[in-house]
Protein backbone atom coordinates (compact mmCIF):
# COMPACT_ATOMS: atom_id res chain seq x y z
CA UNK A 1 0.00 0.00 0.00
CA UNK A 2 2.86 2.37 0.67
CA UNK A 3 4.19 1.99 -2.89
CA UNK A 4 0.80 2.83 -4.40
CA UNK A 5 0.49 6.07 -2.43
CA UNK A 6 4.06 7.01 -3.27
CA UNK A 7 3.47 6.34 -7.00
CA UNK A 8 0.31 8.42 -6.98
CA UNK A 9 2.19 11.27 -5.29
CA UNK A 10 5.04 11.02 -7.82
CA UNK A 11 2.56 11.01 -10.72
CA UNK A 12 0.90 14.17 -9.40
CA UNK A 13 4.28 15.84 -8.98
CA UNK A 14 5.11 14.95 -12.60
CA UNK A 15 1.78 16.30 -13.84
CA UNK A 16 2.07 19.52 -11.85
CA UNK A 17 5.58 20.11 -13.17
CA UNK A 18 4.68 19.18 -16.75
CA UNK A 19 1.67 21.46 -17.17
CA UNK A 20 3.64 24.73 -16.93
CA UNK A 21 6.27 23.36 -19.31
CA UNK A 22 3.56 22.39 -21.80
CA UNK A 23 2.28 25.97 -21.95
CA UNK A 24 5.79 27.32 -22.50
CA UNK A 25 6.13 25.41 -25.77
CA UNK A 26 2.61 25.70 -27.19
CA UNK A 27 2.36 28.03 -30.17
CA UNK A 28 -0.80 30.04 -30.79
CA UNK A 29 -3.43 27.90 -32.49
CA UNK A 30 -4.67 30.68 -34.71
CA UNK A 31 -1.38 32.24 -35.84
CA UNK A 32 -0.27 32.26 -39.46
CA UNK A 33 2.82 33.53 -41.28
CA UNK A 34 2.71 34.92 -44.83
CA UNK A 35 5.52 35.38 -47.32
CA UNK A 36 5.55 37.87 -50.18
CA UNK A 37 7.81 38.07 -53.22
CA UNK A 38 7.93 40.76 -55.91
CA UNK A 39 9.97 41.90 -58.90
CA UNK A 40 12.77 44.37 -58.29
CA UNK A 41 12.00 47.98 -59.17
CA UNK A 42 13.98 48.98 -62.27
CA UNK A 43 14.70 52.57 -61.21
CA UNK A 44 18.44 52.96 -60.43
CA UNK A 45 18.05 55.00 -57.22
CA UNK A 46 15.71 52.58 -55.37
CA UNK A 47 17.29 51.57 -52.06
CA UNK A 48 14.56 49.50 -50.39
CA UNK A 49 11.01 48.37 -49.93
CA UNK A 50 8.35 48.63 -47.24
CA UNK A 51 5.37 46.34 -46.70
CA UNK A 52 2.38 47.75 -44.86
CA UNK A 53 -0.35 45.68 -43.25
CA UNK A 54 -3.77 46.59 -41.91
CA UNK A 55 -6.69 44.69 -40.46
CA UNK A 56 -10.05 44.87 -42.18
CA UNK A 57 -11.80 48.13 -41.33
CA UNK A 58 -8.59 49.94 -40.39
CA UNK A 59 -6.28 52.29 -42.32
CA UNK A 60 -2.63 51.78 -43.20
CA UNK A 61 -0.12 53.34 -40.83
CA UNK A 62 2.48 54.56 -43.32
CA UNK A 63 4.82 55.65 -40.52
CA UNK A 64 5.11 52.07 -39.21
CA UNK A 65 5.82 49.40 -41.87
CA UNK A 66 5.29 45.73 -41.05
CA UNK A 67 8.54 44.99 -42.89
CA UNK A 68 11.35 47.11 -44.38
CA UNK A 69 14.45 45.99 -46.25
CA UNK A 70 16.34 45.65 -49.52
CA UNK A 71 15.26 42.09 -50.41
CA UNK A 72 12.50 41.41 -52.92
CA UNK A 73 10.73 39.07 -50.52
CA UNK A 74 9.63 39.20 -46.91
CA UNK A 75 7.65 37.34 -44.26
CA UNK A 76 5.07 38.71 -41.87
CA UNK A 77 4.66 36.57 -38.75
CA UNK A 78 1.98 35.69 -36.19
CA UNK A 79 -1.11 36.99 -37.96
CA UNK A 80 -4.44 35.89 -36.48
CA UNK A 81 -6.13 33.37 -38.81
CA UNK A 82 -9.55 34.57 -37.68
CA UNK A 83 -8.98 38.11 -39.05
CA UNK A 84 -8.76 39.53 -42.56
CA UNK A 85 -5.61 41.49 -43.42
CA UNK A 86 -4.67 43.76 -46.32
CA UNK A 87 -1.13 44.43 -47.61
CA UNK A 88 0.58 46.95 -49.90
CA UNK A 89 4.19 47.37 -50.96
CA UNK A 90 6.05 50.63 -51.50
CA UNK A 91 9.58 51.26 -52.74
CA UNK A 92 11.72 54.17 -51.59
CA UNK A 93 14.76 55.90 -53.11
CA UNK A 94 17.98 57.58 -51.98
CA UNK A 95 16.16 60.91 -51.53
CA UNK A 96 13.58 59.41 -49.19
CA UNK A 97 10.77 59.58 -51.73
CA UNK A 98 8.30 56.71 -51.56
CA UNK A 99 6.25 55.19 -54.37
CA UNK A 100 2.49 54.89 -54.39
CA UNK A 101 0.90 51.69 -53.09
CA UNK A 102 1.25 48.50 -55.09
CA UNK A 103 -1.84 46.46 -55.86
CA UNK A 104 -3.47 45.61 -52.57
CA UNK A 105 -3.50 41.98 -51.49
CA UNK A 106 -5.70 40.53 -48.81
CA UNK A 107 -5.47 37.53 -46.56
CA UNK A 108 -9.00 36.46 -45.74
CA UNK A 109 -9.95 33.92 -43.14
CA UNK A 110 -12.71 31.47 -43.99
CA UNK A 111 -14.26 29.09 -41.49
CA UNK A 112 -14.22 25.45 -42.51
CA UNK A 113 -17.09 23.01 -41.79
CA UNK A 114 -17.47 21.22 -38.46
CA UNK A 115 -16.00 24.09 -36.44
CA UNK A 116 -12.46 23.49 -37.74
CA UNK A 117 -9.77 26.21 -37.72
CA UNK A 118 -10.13 28.74 -40.55
CA UNK A 119 -8.19 28.50 -43.80
CA UNK A 120 -6.38 31.61 -44.99
CA UNK A 121 -6.74 32.62 -48.65
CA UNK A 122 -4.68 35.27 -50.44
CA UNK A 123 -6.14 37.11 -53.41
CA UNK A 124 -5.70 40.52 -55.02
CA UNK A 125 -8.31 43.19 -54.40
Amino acid sequence: MKNTNKNVFNNWKFILLSVPLFFCFVSPGYAIDVTFQWDQNSEPDIVGYRVFCREEGQSYNYTNPSWEGTDTSCAIYDLDKTKTYYFVLRSFDTKGSESDDSNELYLGAATTPNNQPPIAVIATV
